[in-house]
């Protein structure tokens, strides 16, 4: 299994490099799937502009302008996680972004507008020391007051649980691909699958991976849920 973006590449999703891809590489990547041929722009279908943009206004009740509709016109996917997102934690934009990607010190002070004349004054005071549950305590400053929260911090290993690992001369165990958190799973015990029908997504560096059935079968046993993090080779599926 490889991410999505990895096989729209190879498949010419993104136009042919010079000289082409390497027969052998695009073949492991694609597997029985087809290329794409020629330029991007003499496959792409016909888009009504307009009529797009006044579904998507009606589908998440918003006036959409032209960032939206090209956002979602080339990642519709991810245009649809980051509304979501949104709409359950807020817009990522308002903070700064060391303090997006890295958090910050003991020490260290930001301000966030969180609305036009309203301006929040966050300074962090001290991380406290994991508990046996992974937990740590997060003094900081709102404004000047003194507030406390605890937060769970997901590097730290609570419990250690040895998942077992995918045979992979056993076609029927379904391991994966690469370190990552499971996002979805497709399939339950006792289902009948064919081969390459899908059976969980992962995630990992904002890419999905999806991962397939090698052979025919019936769900034996699901190993995973979604939420979890898996290491690579870590027995997801097994079959029957």
């Amino acid at each position: 299994a490889f991410p999505e973006s990895v096989v729209d590449m190879l498949s010419g999703g993104l136009g042919q490099p010079v000289g082409g891809w390497p027969k052998a590489v695009q073949k492991t990547v694609l597997g029985d799937r087809k290329p794409h041929r020629g330029r991007p722009s003499t496959r792409a279908e016909k888009i009504d502009i307009e009529a797009t943009r006044t579904e998507l206004s009606e589908k998440f009740g918003r006036t959409i302008n032209d960032d939206d509709l090209y956002a979602y016109l080339m990642y519709p996917q991810v245009f649809n996680d980051l509304v979501k997102y949104v709409k359950q934690s807020g817009h990522a934009r308002v903070l700064p972004t060391p303090a997006f990607f890295y958090g910050l010190q003991p020490g260290e002070e930001i301000t966030v507008e969180i609305e036009q004349g309203k301006t929040l004054i966050i300074k962090l005071i001290y991380v406290s020391e994991p508990n046996e549950d992974g937990q740590r305590t997060l003094t900081f400053e709102l404004n000047g007051r003194a507030r406390e929260c605890v937060v769970t911090d997901r590097s730290v290993k609570t419990e250690t649980r040895r998942r077992a690992k995918a045979d992979p001369a056993d076609n029927k165990q379904v391991g994966a691909p690469i370190p990552a958190m499971v996002s979805s799973v497709s399939v339950t015990v006792g289902q009948q699958v064919k081969k390459k029908e899908k059976l969980c997504v992962l995630e990992a560096m904002k890419m999905q991976t999806t991962v397939y059935a090698l052979t025919d079968g019936v769900v034996d046993s699901v190993e995973v849920q979604a939420g979890e993090q898996v290491d690579s080779k870590d027995l997801l599926v097994r079959l029957r």
